[in-house]
Formats: C-alpha cells, sequence, structure tokens
C-alpha cells in the first residue's frame, strides 16, 4: 500500500513537474518575443524623430524658400520646386543629428547653428560647406547650447546662447566681435531668451517669453529699447517665433494659432486669423517674404501656409513642396503604426507571461 502511495506520489509530482517545466518553456519564449521586439520599438521612436513636419521657414531675398524638415534643410524656388538639400540622414559627417536652426543671407547663403556639436556651418547657394567655427564653452566665442541664429544684410552672424543666456555676434569670416548678457529679473524671474530676428534696419531683436520683453540692440552691441510684450498671452518659454513685416514685428506663439503684431511702442494688436484657429494650426515657425505675405509652417500637421496682407491664406499643395509634405506625413503614419503594433505585442507578451506564470490550474 505504501509502495503504491509512493508511485502515485511521484507520478503526481512528476507530472507536476512536467506542467511547470512547459510553464516556465511557454514564459520564456513568450519573454524571449518580447525582447526581440523592443529594438524594433525603440528603432521606430528614432525615425519618429526623423520622419516630422516643417520646424523653420525662411524665405530669401528672390524668394526661394528653404524650409528644415526630416533633419535637413530643403530649398525651393518661388514656384515651391525643390532643386537643393542639405544635410544627410543618419549619423556620418555632414549629418544634422539633434535641434538645429538656421538663417539665409541675401546672397543665398545658408548659415547652420547645429545644438549638438555647438558649431555654425556656412554652405554656398549650391550646397557645399565654405566655413565652421564653434565649440563648447562659456568662454567668448564658445557656445552651452545654441538655440537660434539670424545674419544681417551684410553676412555678420548672430547666436543666441540659451544656457548662457547672451547673444554672440560675429563677422561674416566667423570671427568673434561682440557679446551682449541678458540679465533682466521681473519679481525673481530670470529672464531666458528665446528667440533672435534682424529687423530692416539692421537691429537684433531678442525676445523673451519669460519676463515678455523685447530687446532691441544695435548691431555694435548697445540696447537701445526694451519693449514690453505685456498684451501677448504667451502659453510658455521656448516656444516663440517672430519676424518683421507689415511695418511691425510680428509675433507668434508657437504650437498654437496665435499671432500679435507689436509696433516699436509696444503697441499689441492680436490679427485675427480664423482659419488657423478653424483648422487647429500649431504655429512651428513664421518668417516674412518681400511683399510682406507670412509664412507659416506647423510641424504637427504637415503644412506650409502664405498668408497676404489682407489675411487670405494659401496652403501649397500641388508643388514639389506639398509632394514632400504629403510623402513625410504618409511615412511618419505608417511608423506610428508600426510604434503602436510592436508597443502592443510587448505588452500583450509581457502580460500573458505574468498570467501564466501565476496561473495555478486545478
Amino acid at each position: 500500500m505504501e509502495d503504491f502511495l509512493n508511485n502515485q506520489e511521484k507520478e503526481t509530482y512528476t507530472g507536476i513537474h512536467e506542467v511547470n517545466s512547459k510553464k516556465i518553456f511557454i514564459i520564456l519564449i513568450m519573454l524571449i518575443f518580447a525582447v526581440l521586439l523592443v529594438p524594433k520599438y525603440s528603432r521606430t521612436l528614432k525615425k519618429m524623430e526623423t520622419y516630422t513636419g516643417p520646424k523653420k521657414i525662411q524665405i530669401d531675398k528672390l524668394g526661394n524658400i528653404y524650409i528644415n524638415m526630416k533633419k535637413r534643410i530643403y530649398k525651393f524656388d518661388n514656384e515651391g520646386h525643390k532643386f537643393l538639400v542639405i544635410g544627410k540622414l543618419g549619423t556620418s559627417s555632414g549629418s544634422f543629428e539633434k535641434y538645429i536652426d538656421f538663417s539665409v543671407d541675401k546672397n543665398e547663403n545658408i548659415y547652420v547653428a547645429d545644438s549638438k556639436y555647438q558649431k555654425i556651418y556656412v554652405f554656398n547657394r549650391e550646397g557645399d560647406p565654405i566655413l565652421s567655427f564653434g565649440e563648447t564653452g562659456t568662454s567668448k566665442g564658445k557656445f552651452k547650447s545654441i538655440i537660434k541664429i539670424s545674419v544681417d544684410k551684410n553676412g555678420d552672424i548672430y547666436v543666441l546662447d540659451i544656457v548662457n543666456s547672451r547673444v554672440q555676434a560675429f563677422s561674416n569670416e566667423g570671427k568673434f566681435r561682440w557679446l551682449y548678457k541678458i540679465e533682466t529679473r521681473i519679481l525673481g524671474i530670470l529672464g531666458v531668451p528665446d528667440e533672435i530676428v534682424i529687423d530692416k534696419k539692421g537691429r537684433i531683436l531678442v525676445i523673451d517669453t519669460d519676463v515678455k520683453i523685447l530687446y532691441i540692440i544695435s548691431n555694435t552691441s548697445n540696447l537701445l529699447k526694451k519693449v514690453p510684450l505685456s498684451g501677448c498671452k504667451f502659453s510658455g518659454p521656448g516656444g516663440i517665433v517672430a519676424t518683421d513685416a507689415f511695418n511691425n514685428y510680428v509675433i507668434a506663439d508657437a504650437y498654437t494659432p496665435y499671432i500679435w503684431k507689436i509696433d516699436s511702442t509696444g503697441n499689441v494688436e492680436k490679427l485675427n486669423l480664423d482659419f488657423l484657429k478653424k483648422e487647429k494650426i500649431a504655429i512651428s515657425d513664421l518668417t516674412a517674404d518681400e511683399s510682406g505675405n507670412l509664412w507659416v509652417v506647423d510641424e504637427e500637421k504637415f503644412a506650409v501656409l502664405k498668408i497676404n496682407p489682407e489675411g487670405t491664406v494659401h496652403s501649397l499643395k500641388q508643388n514639389d513642396i506639398g509632394v514632400l509634405l504629403k510623402d513625410l506625413e504618409s511615412q511618419r503614419k505608417r511608423i506610428m503604426q508600426l510604434q503602436r503594433i510592436y508597443l502592443f505585442l510587448i505588452i500583450t507578451f509581457v502580460l500573458m507571461s505574468l498570467v501564466l506564470l501565476f496561473y495555478k490550474g486545478k
């Protein structure tokens, strides 16, 4: 009788052991599948950074259009036909891996500020590199965190270094000229400059959304005026874009549809652009051309819009700009779908493993 019980216990133990072994095997297989999917999911995240809409737009004196998207700068003629691309995809030399800003001079030279290497690159009208300078640091001529760049009609370069909270000026050959430190405090808040542009008189405009001040600085580093921006309700710092149009300064609260027109005394007038609100346009950047038209881009909606002085909005869809935007948007949607599938499978495999691990059965 004892032998029978012992045999029965052995069979039961063996059966339980086999079941547990199979369960552990299945759990391991599911976890392996989940782990193998993680790199694929990570790659989709990196691709999402690349396949984005337009981040910045510039128009030169001839009406050529420059747009920063897909970590590159595209140049189009005034009809929207593409004829130049600056920057490579990937991490090799000549690629722009992190945040970049750019500006264009009267000779169609393109100035690119690279926040990863804290360098300024200059390309000629054919897209060939002709100059580079800059390095990480806090002394004169060095940068800690480049956020914006602007170029005047003489080709002199003005760089906004947000961490050092200062503007630095360089000649068109990259030689350091001067430095202006921004140290304004209001109610204990230290200002952090967000935007720099050159107006039609060659003055440097620096805008700070924290303390709501527009600094007007001469091209010899003298502070000419501080214009309060109390009439502008910014959604937050670091998202301001500006240009000089309609004989006024035009400021947009980035990632919203709101644009203000500001005169030299600080009088504020909100532009009534119902189209932007209706279409839920979140402005990534804006600029103005020689005819006084405003150009607005929306990174999330893959939109490039031209707004004439009467407020009529034209959407660019039929030319090379529209084709490129449509292609980028469709690629981004495919990547997002893959991303969701990978994430769903990873979560499913992990949850099934946990359920199986704690399932006792009867």
